[in-house]
């Protein structure tokens, strides 16, 4: 056969082929397409909705509702954690020193037969603690096989102590960890909370593992996180093994960089580049603050209704916006306005007297402007912002207010 002629017969055979080539070609690419989305969209989805679901049925909405189960699961990125306060530095991301996986650091410490017996986790407001909570006992209820039960109890809801005696009746103490969530928000332990960490670890001495979260700016001083439980240990003891069980103390870290981005890329999916984008942007303009998970969401609530942010200070204002909101009525006398009036004046003297002090830090002091600032959330000892870095020496430190400040100056000129 001439070759010109082979030459037109293939060609005529390809023409012929093109259509399905390109019919095939689309199929595979819409079943990568169709992977991609299951991967991507469908499956976490559905893992989210099947803990909610778990979790629901296992506690009800008398414990934790329908909504804070959603948010805590949905997107949720695993933490860090440290047993030194990572918050001691002006910004949050100046971190050092060893961090581990908060999953595993627990997992570790409830497999341990020795002093961490009793586990308490600290951590700012907004930090995660509820969630990792939620989500630690989603993953036990998901386990096939499992070492012992696990409990979870809110302290913040009427006759607490009645439900955990309820606990012991339904699972052997011996063979059940307990989780008490939020002990700053145990109305006793707002009166009192020596005592009433004392009567939490005698109604639950014969648990066989207890891990305890509250906010880090719930003790009045580093030296009032409890380290000694009070607990006599019962059985022989090995050498160096202390007479009490202590109380081993986990700091639940910010989020870095790259868990911004994976909560960012979990959250909006390429098809949501834009919107992704967006939420970058402001991460851009208040690094220190995306950190925290609960102020990732409000980002993603200004990128939904669409907030064309310019200024920092307009992001600011948002997020100090849901901190009053969310503060407002946690204890009597506690309203959002005269919250906010203390948080600016308070913001005002930090601001105005860091040259004086060294810096815009707690540790300069702040009691002598602050006892002229009366608050009812002050003289409960229970002003807890959210935005706040931690205090040292019982002294106190809002700084978002301050940044929002020199941000809107700085915006405005």
């Amino acid at each position: 056969m001439p070759h010109d002629s082979t030459s037109a017969t293939l060609l005529t055979n390809l023409k012929e082929w093109l259509p399905t080539i390109g019919t095939v070609i689309g199929i595979l690419g819409g079943l990568a397409g169709l992977a991609m989305a299951f991967f991507t969209k469908v499956l976490p989805w559905w893992r989210t909705k099947r803990d909610r679901r778990s979790l629901e049925k296992h506690f009800g909405a008398d414990l934790y509702s329908a909504g804070i189960i959603e948010r805590s699961t949905q997107y949720y990125i695993q933490p860090y954690c440290r047993s030194v306060d990572p918050a001691g530095a002006e910004e949050p991301r100046l971190v050092y020193g060893a961090k581990e996986n908060l999953f595993e650091a627990v997992d570790s410490m409830l497999a341990s037969p020795t002093e961490y017996r009793y586990l308490i986790l600290l951590a700012d407001s907004g930090m995660g603690k509820t969630s990792f909570l939620l989500n630690y006992y989603a993953r036990h209820l998901r386990q096939r096989r499992r070492k012992c039960e696990l409990a979870l109890m809110p302290l913040g809801i009427p006759e607490v102590d009645k439900r955990i005696e309820e606990i012991k009746k339904r699972n052997p103490p011996k063979n059940t960890v307990l989780f008490l969530d939020a002990l700053d928000e145990d109305t006793l332990a707002i009166v009192d909370h020596a005592a009433r960490l004392r009567d939490l670890l005698e109604l639950t001495r014969d648990f066989q593992k207890v891990l305890i979260t509250c906010r880090t700016q719930f003790f009045p001083k580093e030296e009032e996180i409890p380290k000694e439980t009070g607990i006599v240990r019962i059985g022989p003891r090995s050498a160096g093994e202390k007479a009490q069980y202590a109380f081993h103390k986990l700091y639940l870290m910010p989020f870095t960089d790259e868990q911004v981005q994976a909560y960012l890329k979990r959250r909006y999916s390429f098809l949501k580049k834009k919107k992704r984008a967006l939420a970058q942007d402001m991460v851009a303009k208040i690094p220190n603050l995306s950190v925290r998970p609960m102020l990732l969401a409000h980002i993603d609530d200004l990128v939904r209704k669409g907030r064309v942010i310019t200024h920092t200070f307009e992001l600011y204002e948002d997020m100090i916006e849901a901190w009053l909101e969310r503060e407002e009525g946690i204890l009597p006398g506690l309203h959002k306005e005269p919250l906010r009036q203390f948080s600016e004046r308070l913001a005002v003297d930090l601001h105005m007297n860091a040259k004086h002090r060294g810096a815009t830090h707690p540790s300069r002091g702040v009691d002598n402007g602050g006892k002229a600032m009366e608050h009812p959330a002050r003289r409960l000892g229970a002003l807890r912002p959210l935005l706040a870095q931690p205090r040292r020496g019982g002294q106190l430190q809002v700084r978002a207010p301050v940044d929002y400040g020199v941000s809107r100056g700085e915006g405005l000129r």
